[in-house]
């Protein structure tokens, strides 16, 4: 099963088709970083950027400050972050107590009976694993808060996006208004100008090339029906 929000749990299997032919010192860039599932897996130079300035914080504040989250993490403290004001607690929060990554769309919980069921001492567990592992594995990342227009790329880079899906309710962080044209338009024009370019969809213009599909079922939340899909990794 996989929950929409993170390629956790088969990114592997995309790295060695992302990364094949990385020349030394080549950046691996992400726009879309979100919660870094992905990028905690490729070792070297490292570019991410996006647009919750939640998230960036906290990263930038793990990696470069060794900022620790607190211990224990409440269902209130939950409700207080999702409608607080910005902060590095509030990125981590969102990043590590949401259901299946998807930023504060609903606390995780367990499936062992309907409805689901809340296990705060493995959430908060979980959370500080998970962030152990990232501190370290994401040393070196330079982070942005912007736009993926607007990120710095260096010349021949190579691009991994995990952008909002076309048509999927939820599937990112503040993805209303989000211009799939335009963002199609975009990789078109790091093509041109020497990137390598890949994204993670479940449909792309037929000028992008399908390099690699699995058959997955995903959710939105613990109360809703699993529903399948085709993942699939597009290139130009």
């Amino acid at each position: 099963m996989k929950y929409m929000g993170s390629k956790r749990r088969f990114f592997k299997q995309l790295i060695p088709i992302i990364l094949k032919d990385r020349k030394e010192g080549q950046y691996y860039v992400e726009p879309f970083c979100g919660g870094c599932n992905s990028l905690d897996k490729v070792m070297g130079n490292r570019i991410a950027g996006d647009v919750n300035c939640d998230l960036v914080a906290y990263f930038v504040a793990s990696t470069k400050c060794g900022w620790t989250p607190p211990p224990n993490i409440t269902e209130e403290d939950y409700i207080r972050a999702k409608k607080g004001k910005n902060s590095i607690l509030r990125g981590y929060v969102g990043h590590s107590f949401s259901f299946g990554g998807t930023y504060f769309r609903t606390i995780a919980r367990h499936e062992r009976i309907k409805g689901g069921y809340l296990n705060l001492d493995k959430l908060n567990r979980r959370g500080l694993q998970v962030h152990t592992k990232q501190q370290a594995a994401l040393k070196g990342v330079h982070f942005y808060c912007c736009s993926y227009e607007d990120l710095p790329i260096p010349p021949q880079s190579i691009i991994y996006c995990d952008p909002p899906y076309r048509g999927v309710a939820h599937s990112y962080y503040n993805a209303k208004g989000f211009s799939h044209q335009r963002f199609y338009d975009w990789c078109r024009l790091m093509k041109a100008k020497g990137h390598r370019v890949f994204v993670s969809e479940y449909s792309m213009p037929k000028d992008f090339k399908c390099v690699w599909e699995k058959a997955i079922k995903v959710k939105l939340s613990s109360y809703d029906q699993s529903v399948p899909r085709i993942e699939k990794l597009f290139t130009l």
